[in-house]
């Protein structure tokens, strides 16, 4: 996770591997973050979901992912020299 002016920033590797699966994703998704943003690199080798949004999201998106779903989620962290 990390913090900028009032927003927090999480990145997940995931098992989702298809625009089909990232689909059925969606309104639970669009639930849980609100009024913030969420999208999947599927071209990434880690598969990762990107997420800013204005509150601590993660113990939904974990509850979902891997209780609901049954899909790998590990949180990864930004690097220091990383762009947010």
């Amino acid at each position: 996770m990390a913090k900028s002016r009032d927003k927090l920033y999480f990145l997940y590797k995931t098992s989702v591997q298809n625009k089909y699966i990232a689909h059925q994703l969606t309104e639970y998704l669009d639930c849980i973050v609100k009024n913030g943003y969420w999208n999947f690199d599927l071209e990434d080798k880690d598969k990762v979901l990107r997420i800013i949004s204005d509150y601590d999201v993660r113990p939904l998106v974990e509850n979902l992912l891997i209780n609901k779903m049954n899909l790998m989620c590990i949180e990864l962290h930004y690097l220091p020299n990383e762009t947010i």
